[in-house]
């Protein structure tokens, strides 16, 4: 049986139950809303049939991971947060089941056999992994000024979402640094009212927070010359 982009969408954020509200959270408000009203409409899969389906999304996600290989580095902070699932409502709109297939992999790391319902079983390997990531000592913290200069390349949402989760002083100095109209329009961006990821946090505090040696030694050079 064949799906509507947006009705792949429901399927996917179903499996996931209660953690659905970490991929619903970096969502625009309108966005959340319209997936949130419709989720329980959402088509209802016997196992066979979510297994062929589970099994496509996990091809899909990994033949996308290896075409973007090489985005910019604001292409892959937009995709490490899991952007807007659905930009319109429509049922054309098969760029939200693409947004939807990323956020969810990235989340919930799948299991390798096809058709997982519990999408948790790598979870506790997944952490582990995170954990490493945070403790490398080979990062290079970026300044206010640098962080600023990367999050005014990236949408919105995704800023509001990062700097709400800091220390306020590190927060006011981050949002001084950034352009006055950007600046304006993180303030207006509310997302105290929806669940947060801490993970999906973590995450974008690496990509953002952190330079590896290389970017921190070239910047060097640039500030000397």
């Amino acid at each position: 049986m064949s799906y509507t982009g947006k009705e792949k969408a429901l399927i996917l954020l179903a499996q996931l139950g209660d953690n659905a509200d970490q991929v619903l959270a970096l969502l625009e408000p309108s966005s959340a809303d319209i997936l949130t009203s419709a989720i329980e409409n959402a088509p209802v899969l016997d196992d066979q049939q979510r297994q062929v389906f589970l099994s496509e999304v996990i091809s899909e996600a990994e033949s996308r991971r290896a075409q973007s290989a090489s985005v910019e580095s604001g292409s892959e902070l937009s995709e490490l947060a899991g952007p807007e699932l659905l930009e319109s409502d429509s049922d054309e709109d098969q760029g939200a089941l693409d947004e939807a297939v990323t956020a969810i992999s990235d989340e919930h790391a799948m299991s390798d056999e096809p058709g997982s319902s519990e999408l948790e079983s790598t979870e506790e390997a997944q952490d582990t992994s995170d954990e490493e990531v945070s403790s490398e000592p080979s990062k290079v913290k970026r300044s206010s000024e640098q962080i600023a200069t990367l999050l005014a390349d990236q949408q919105v949402q995704i800023s509001a979402f990062f700097l709400m989760r800091l220390e306020e002083s590190e927060r006011d100095e981050i949002m001084d640094a950034l352009p006055e109209s950007y600046r304006d329009e993180v303030l207006a961006r509310n997302v105290e009212r929806i669940p947060l990821s801490d993970r999906v946090f973590d995450r974008l505090f690496e990509k953002i927070a952190y330079q590896d040696p290389e970017e921190a030694e070239q910047d060097a050079e640039e500030d000397f010359f």
